[in-house]
């Protein structure tokens, strides 16, 4: 399983170090939501296919998938009650998660008051197997739990933020900053080294990995919308991930769901 994810993987990595690359696949991306959003949103948010599974803006829910909900055990940014969760499998080394990441940033500070939405990160490092494509992407995950383990969770969120803005991603954080981004954010250095370097969440972060990979997915970033007690993966009909949507097709996703009737 472990190599079959790490050839999956590949796929969403076709350029090492320019993003300018993505820029045409998103266009289509937006263009085919776009449609999608006029066609399925004419006359309700949510519709059904011949599954009886929930349709958004032609993202089709997979039977087979086994997405784990929320626990007391998950970051949250946010009421975990909100009328939309968006719960993101990333890893802090994929360009695209870096980008997306500054998109749900951008979400959450316009949507994330009066239980609007709410923000799950789960760890989803591509660092495991013979072909790792982010081999640092694991201990950095290890990292945001030391700092949820000593600031709590407003402080996971801090650092995180911080490890994204700090890396140019595909490898390229020299693992030695990892304490000084603690430092920077209102951590305890030598707490969190202590921490980090036992590497007791090695295991916690391997679970979260684990769990994914169960649910069948194989990219990053990888996003799920709860809306009325259903599971929605952000995917196309052909059971794609639709991966780093803009913020522009994110939020008329968002405001088609919340003007409607729950």
């Amino acid at each position: 399983m472990e190599n079959t994810h790490a050839n999956s993987t590949e796929k969403i990595v076709t350029s090492k170090n320019n993003i300018s690359n993505i820029i045409t696949p998103i266009a289509i991306i937006i263009a085919g939501v776009l449609i999608a959003l006029s066609l399925y949103f004419r006359d309700n948010n949510l519709s059904k296919n011949t599954n009886g599974k929930d349709l958004i803006n032609g993202v089709v829910s997979q039977p087979k998938m086994e997405i784990p909900d929320i626990s007391s055990t998950d970051h949250i940014r946010g009421d975990k009650d909100a009328k939309i969760v968006i719960i993101e499998y990333s890893d802090t080394e994929c360009p695209f998660c870096k980008v997306f990441h500054t998109t749900m940033k951008k979400l959450y500070d316009v949507y994330g008051k009066d239980k609007q939405i709410a923000w799950v990160y789960r760890h989803f490092p591509i660092s495991y197997g013979d072909r790792p494509l982010h081999k640092k992407a694991a201990k950095e995950a290890e990292a945001t739990e030391c700092a949820n383990e000593i600031g709590g969770s407003d402080m996971f969120w801090k650092y995180i933020d911080e490890v994204y803005a700090t890396t140019n991603s595909n490898d390229s954080l020299d693992l030695n900053l990892l304490p000084e981004i603690a430092s920077r954010v209102g951590l305890d250095k030598t707490k969190f080294k202590t921490c980090l370097d036992s590497g007791k969440y090695a295991t916690k972060v391997r679970e979260s990995y684990d769990a994914g990979i169960k649910a069948s997915i194989d990219v990053t970033p990888y996003s799920i919308i709860k809306y009325n007690g259903e599971m929605v993966p952000l995917i196309n009909n052909q059971g794609d991930a639709l991966g780093a949507l803009p913020y522009e097709v994110m939020t008329k996703i968002i405001d088609q769901l919340l003007s409607q009737k729950q």
